[in-house]
């Protein structure tokens, strides 16, 4: 690991090849080892690639602040990584969470980026309210969605720090493609009375996909920090509302695409399809949407060698 002080945070991050950059950004609740087959290929094709944990993950610092996990503060880290490797640009990639910055940074400084690809994250338009503010209340029988489960700090973070490894192995399985439920009630919304694990349920295994060495890497932080910082991500919902509002109807003008996995729950989120089909039209440079066969939420990890032939030939289309 790699480590620089970006906007007062350590950041750690792995550095590989040599050649045009390429930085993978993570998401929840992963870290830069999401990437490994990734790492191992886009550098063998000839570029530099950098995977950081995100500030509040893995070795990377954990502010205490909450409001200091928002998205501006997420951009700026990247902007950070690219100075760092001395490059003038970059392509983007990101995961989950990790495709938020990755379309702000696209946003927000499109001086920067080269291309940018989310892997299960669109890039959702501003809305009328906060993400936060807009999930709540949305089920009428006491059931609430994750998202906004996730507001009551202190309430998640107990319970998922209660056997961080249980956790993990709920969450992983639960969103992965080998769990035939594809809905997002059967996958994503908190029942009266229980807890985010009484949905995301520890089979007591792991999927093929993912050897007990890797699955320490993203344990490990885990079991010594808690998932509080992780967490904070998502308590700046409504925060990133109010922050970029000076990029309300800013469009993607990079050459764009969007992954997502066969059987991956964010596929099926309320919006998602009919988002989906709009973006080549609201944004100039978004180019195609690729659905991933045999993937569920974790599609870098469940079919790497898909994902890591697309990204190259992305990557190659560029040059």
């Amino acid at each position: 690991m790699r480590y620089i002080n970006a906007n007062g945070v350590n950041l750690a991050f792995t550095r590989s090849g040599t050649g045009p950059l390429v930085v993978l950004l993570h998401g929840f609740p992963e870290n830069h080892h999401s990437w490994r087959h990734q790492v191992e290929a886009i550098s063998a094709a000839g570029f530099q690639v950098i995977a950081p944990d995100l500030r509040g993950f893995g070795e990377s610092g954990r502010p205490e602040r909450v409001e200091d996990y928002s998205v501006v503060h997420y951009v700026g880290d990247v902007v950070a990584l690219i100075a760092a490797a001395g490059a003038d640009r970059a392509v983007v990639v990101g995961h989950d969470w990790g495709s938020v910055p990755a379309w702000g940074l696209a946003m927000m400084r499109p001086d920067l980026v080269r291309g940018v690809i989310g892997i299960s994250g669109p890039p959702i338009p501003r809305g009328p309210v906060g993400m936060a503010t807009g999930s709540k209340g949305v089920f009428p029988d006491g059931r609430r969605f994750y998202l906004d489960y996730f507001q009551d700090q202190g309430v998640a973070d107990a319970e998922f720090d209660s056997d961080p490894r249980a956790t993990l192995r709920g969450m992983l399985h639960t969103l992965s493609y080998e769990n035939p439920a594809d809905d997002v009630d059967q996958r994503m919304v908190v029942r009266p009375g229980a807890g985010m694990l009484g949905t995301w349920r520890d089979p007591g295994r792991l999927s093929d996909w993912l050897s007990e060495r890797d699955f320490d890497a993203f344990a490990r932080p885990y079991e010594v920090h808690g998932f509080t910082p992780s967490l904070a991500f998502y308590r700046n919902l409504d925060r990133n509302w109010e922050l970029t509002a000076p990029f309300e109807g800013v469009r993607l003008t990079a050459p764009a695409m969007l992954v997502l996995g066969e059987r991956d729950v964010v596929r099926f989120m309320p919006g998602v399809p009919e988002l989906v089909e709009r973006l080549p039209d609201e944004h100039p440079g978004f180019r195609r949407t690729l659905v991933v066969p045999g993937a569920g939420h974790w599609v870098q990890q469940e079919q790497p060698e898909i994902v890591s032939k697309t990204i190259i030939e992305f990557l190659e289309e560029l040059s």
